[in-house]
């Protein structure tokens, strides 16, 4: 933290202080209600900390939530920690740590202000990693994360899949396997080490490893596929609908070699029919 910042106590009005630019970017609804419920009876116990934005207006830099809460329970006031001279890395790293120690944000909202220190603000990761009191390996995962596709980042957000099932995904180098395995992943409930497996054996069956199986188990396994994809897609379809143009163009790769397995499946189907009604 620069070593001219300057803090104060201090009694701020609500109305006065703006969101800031802020490092969590979605609350629990149940969390933050029962947040507010708790502000309405006893008051907020710990201050939140803000940096002047003018004269009398204030940015908050960490504790957006509380802030959210004591306006939703309709109070005027709330107890703050005033931070003068703070700069932008020092408003990030502040906001990022105290979130990791509560463990509040993400793996992506965490992932977006690790890159933006990193890229935008030219920090090394050594320096970063001994900031927030984490290894260089935890910032590198974080930064691999942002390789997901978005509808991946949303099952993660979801609780669909854990953040060590996003990591394992985030090896992989194209987005239409990592969207795939995701699927995968989900609709069979592996855990972080099954997925790892059955990445690998996908990998061994590429090369022409795997052992063969026999048609109807073959075809079957492949109906089951595109069945799962089709259900899966439809319980996210209202996302599906908003991704933009690059995400759309993975789960359409992904829908589309699907359909062509069921249609080699279909095929190899019709040969044995015939072939066994000969």
């Amino acid at each position: 933290m620069t070593e001219t910042a300057q803090a104060e106590m201090a009694e701020l009005r609500v109305a006065k202080i703006k969101g800031g630019k802020g490092v969590r970017k979605s609350y629990d609804p149940k969390a933050l209600e029962s947040l507010c419920k708790s502000i309405a009876q006893v008051g907020t116990l710990q201050p939140i900390v803000v940096s002047p934005s003018s004269k009398d207006t204030f940015d908050v830099v960490v504790g957006s939530r509380r802030l959210r809460a004591a306006y939703m329970a309709q109070r005027r006031t709330i107890p703050a920690i005033v931070m003068k001279d703070l700069t932008e890395v020092d408003k990030l790293l502040m906001a990022l740590s105290e979130n990791l120690h509560r463990e509040n944000l993400t793996p992506f909202e965490e992932a977006a202000v690790i890159m933006e220190l990193v890229r935008d603000h030219k920090m090394s990761m050594k320096d970063l990693a001994r900031k927030i009191g984490r290894d260089e390996s935890f910032i590198r995962r974080r930064i691999q994360l942002l390789s997901l596709p978005l509808i991946v980042q949303r099952q993660v957000a979801r609780k669909e899949l854990s953040v060590t099932h996003a990591e394992v995904l985030s090896d992989l180098k194209k987005p239409k396997e990592q969207l795939e395995f995701a699927i995968l992943a989900q609709r069979e409930k592996l855990t972080p080490p099954e997925l790892v497996t059955a990445i690998r054996e996908a990998g061994k069956k590429k090369e022409g490893k795997l052992r063969k199986t026999t048609w109807n188990r073959r075809s079957t396994r492949i109906v089951l596929e595109v069945i799962g994809f089709s259900k899966w897609l439809q319980g996210v379809m209202p996302e599906v609908i908003e991704l933009p143009m690059n995400e759309m163009a993975n789960v359409k790769v992904s829908l589309h070699a699907l359909v062509d397995h069921a249609l080699k499946g279909i095929k190899e189907i019709e040969q044995a029919y015939k072939k066994h009604k000969s």
